[in-house]
Parts: C-alpha cells; structure tokens; sequence
C-alpha cells in the first residue's frame, strides 16, 4: 500500500472545514477517473461542435450564409397554414463567368456575397433568400397584393442592375411568380418562376412578373424594363470611341 496523506479542505479565507486521510493509491485512482471524465468531456464538446458545424453547412451556404436548397424547401413545407399572398422569385446572375475569366473566382466569390447582402437589405428579415446553384438563387416572401409584389421585384431591379458601380458588379435576370393563396406545389412553381427568369434573361429587361392563378396558369401582369450594368458599359465603351467633344462644350454639359 502506497503511503497516506492528509487533505485539508478550507474556505478560501483560511477557516477550516474539514481533514480527511486519503492514501495515495486512492489518490491516483481519483486522479485517473478526474481525467478520464475530462477526455470524454472534450470528446464529447469537440462531437458537438463537429455536428454543429455540419448541421450549419446543410441548411446554410457557407459562402454566402444564405440557406441552402434542403432547408429551402423545409422552410416552405412549414409554411403551409399560411393562407397569405406569397412571391417566389428565381434569381439568376448575369456576367459571372466573364468576371471570374478575367479577375478570378475570388472576385467572383464576392460578387456572390455583394448580391446576397444587398437582397437581404431589400428584403425583411423574415424573407427567405437559398442558394440552389452556383450562381442561382430563390426569394420568398409574403405581400399584400400584386402591386406590393411588382414594389418588391423593381426595388431589386434597381439595387441590383441599376446601382452596380464597382468592377464586381453583375447583374442579375428574375422571374418573379405571383402565387396565389395556400399554392404549395413548390417544384412546379419554382419550374415556372424559372421559366420567367429565362423571359427576362432573354429580353434583358431585368424581370418578368407572371401572377399564378387557381389552375395553375400563368397571367402575365407586366414586364418591367431597366438598363443593365453591362448595357451601361457597352455605353460607355461606344462613347469612348467617338471623336472627343471641345472642352468647353463637354464642360458646359456637365453643367446643364
């Protein structure tokens, strides 16, 4: 038997409380057993940690923090008692693949971020907003009515398209669906939502609105026009090339 000491357990302020013997066989093994509850401790916080993580990488982007496609369609599942007007918008972004041929993915990447932030601060914080793609991403919220549906769809059109400034700027081409009330057939409507994103993409007006009515028909309500960022660059370009106006002609224009 290992030797024996005494313990002495005391408040802080000195006062005793009260002595005990422990042989120092007991000792280690109290030692041991303290340790080993420790290593399962940590195993334990690091296991959490480690679930944490891939619980937050399946339901968000990790590039964007935007939700991921699977928590997408479980948010809408749950959204089934609501009965209000709801938008779905398809977004998808213009000039990506020309931004990262000639400035690299890293611009690219942000790119990405820029557009999800600025959506977030158009949107409320209960909207929705998932990455489904690379570069394609899906709204939804709920509105009052039509017109608040077009207010939603225009103010994105304008931050996005209209107020690109910086050389990372891109555009974007979205299909905004109108869906009537308790419409959950969310992988046909995202099919059409799709569809509209392609109408705008095609005739560069920024977006197309269609309402979806009660048998599943698309009425169109209006499609909106916008200048593009890169419309605006072609501009520029083309101007550039042209002969060079008097300096005072040129000043007296920025004047007026």
């Amino acid at each position: 038997m290992l030797g024996c000491f005494i313990v002495s357990i005391q408040f802080l302020n000195g006062q005793l409380i009260d002595t005990q013997a422990m042989h120092l066989d007991d000792l280690v093994d109290t030692a041991f057993g303290l340790t080993s509850a420790l290593i399962v401790v940590l195993m334990l916080g690091v296991a959490r940690v480690a679930l944490e993580i891939e619980w937050k990488n399946a339901r968000y982007d990790p590039l964007t923090g935007a939700l991921s496609r699977k928590a997408f369609f479980e948010a809408i599942q749950s959204d089934e008692c609501d009965k209000s007007l709801s938008v779905l918008i398809f977004a998808d972004l213009d000039g990506l693949k020309p931004l990262n041929d000639r400035l690299g993915h890293e611009y690219g990447d942000q790119a990405i971020c820029n557009f999800v932030a600025s959506v977030r601060k158009s949107i409320r914080k209960h909207d929705i907003i998932a990455r489904i793609g690379g570069d394609e991403f899906v709204i939804y919220l709920k509105v009052t009515d039509r017109e608040a549906a077009q207010v939603v769809a225009e103010r994105l059109h304008q931050i996005i398209n209209l107020q690109a400034t910086d050389e990372t700027g891109i555009g974007c081409s979205f299909g905004v669906l109108l869906l009537p009330t308790g419409s959950r057939s969310i992988d046909r409507e995202l099919g059409h939502a799709d569809t509209l994103m392609y109408d705008a993409k095609r005739s560069r007006s920024g977006f197309s609105i269609a309402m979806m009515v009660e048998n599943n028909q698309e009425t169109p309500i209006q499609i909106a026009s916008g200048i593009r960022p890169e419309d605006l660059q072609a501009a520029g370009t083309r101007s550039s090339q042209r002969p060079s106006q008097r300096p005072q002609a040129a000043a007296e224009q920025k004047v007026a």
